[in-house]
């Protein structure tokens, strides 16, 4: 701690506060207070991060898109999204769901798939797991964000419609029931369907992107092109990162760069920590992160970022086969030659991190 006063706070870290008591040497860092001006916290012993930290102008919300996921403001119970064990069957056009004791016809149309782990045997996933879900949500919205027009939904999705009439008293927004209900002040009697939330949503369609689990003690960057929706929900939801359009970097290397052991040295110095070992990995935190740029135009260093999207794709490549119903032998085979791939990914972007081009 220090006060207004203090121009300098001197910072050390001890595992074990024996050490302080009986006052061995510590090794320590010293910084201005007018460094913490409300920014991100970098205190660490490390000479090596801070360089990074002082020295690296560039963050990764400068050359990648940091988002939140959808909020639905209807989750107890869920209204908007059902798993693989509430479908009775599906047809080309409509999957037909058992839910709130009752049957209905939700139209495919208006059906995106959605990551929520809610069961255990969903847990486990990480950065290069390929990312599986049961469940889908309905998606009340065009390929623009903006929300269908209810003549629209009775007249083409009808069936979708009835289910979300039927669900009226679990959606009606505070503004149209007296106070009673889901916290949306702009919502009409004829958008009172919308999410809670409308931030994003465009950002889940016809879009790579890493999704991101926000407090974990190990990292999961799980890259998706299956226009996968998350469930946003502070420290207990999930982000998402896309590279921004016309950008030079691919979002493999934004994948691998993210996952590589140095970086993760940065999130604990800047990052906000929990019992247990748990680590967020919010918005705020990713898009202040310093990301070192790579100059295109130098051989060398445009071969590095080929060689982390090249040998990313390999391993994903191996991840799906990983997936599929193999023999023992064969998927120790896999594995060795996934480990491998992954450490030479990661030699290529130490280099970056010691500017060794």
């Amino acid at each position: 701690m220090f006060s207004k006063k203090s121009e300098e706070l001197t910072y050390c870290e001890v595992d074990s506060p024996v050490k302080l008591w009986v006052g061995s040497n510590l090794v320590e860092s010293t910084f201005p207070t007018k460094s913490f001006d409300g920014a991100l916290w970098k205190l660490t012993t490390n000479s090596d991060l801070l360089r990074i930290i002082e020295n690296c102008k560039t963050r990764l919300g400068d050359i990648a898109e940091v988002y939140n996921g959808i909020q639905t403001s209807a989750e107890r119970p869920p209204v908007y999204w059902f798993s693989k064990e509430e479908v009775l069957k599906e047809d080309s056009e409509y999957v037909y769901i058992q839910k709130f004791d009752s049957n209905y016809k939700i139209d495919k149309a208006l059906l995106r798939p959605y990551f929520k782990l809610t069961k255990k045997d969903e847990k486990g996933q990480e950065t290069y797991s390929i990312l599986k879900t049961d469940k889908r949500i309905i998606f009340p919205y065009d390929e623009n964000g903006k929300l269908i027009d209810i003549r629209v939904m009775k007249s083409d999705y009808a069936e979708t419609f009835k289910y979300l009439s039927d669900r009226y008293t679990l959606l009606v927004p505070k503004c149209l029931n007296n106070g009673k209900g889901r916290d949306i002040n702009n919502a009409t009697s004829e958008t009172w369907y919308q999410y809670g939330r409308t931030q994003a949503l465009t950002c889940f369609i016809n879009k790579p992107k890493i999704i991101v689990k926000v407090l974990s003690k190990i990292p999961m960057y799980c890259y998706d092109d299956n226009d996968t929706f998350i469930a946003s929900g502070g420290t207990a939801g999930y982000c998402a990162v896309s590279a921004k359009e016309n950008s030079d970097y691919d979002l493999f290397y934004i994948q691998a760069w993210l996952s590589h052991p140095y970086t993760e040295k940065l999130i604990d110095v800047l990052g906000s920590d929990f019992e247990g070992g748990f680590v967020a990995r919010g918005t705020f935190l990713l898009k202040k992160l310093p990301f070192i740029e790579l100059d295109f135009s130098s051989p060398n260093q445009k071969r590095i970022h080929d060689t982390v999207v090249s040998l990313s794709k390999e391993v994903r490549a191996i991840c799906f086969q990983l997936d599929e119903t193999i023999g023992k032998a064969t998927k120790e085979v896999l594995e060795t030659e996934k480990k491998r791939l992954i450490h030479k990914i990661e030699e290529q972007i130490s280099k970056v991190y010691k500017m060794d081009f």
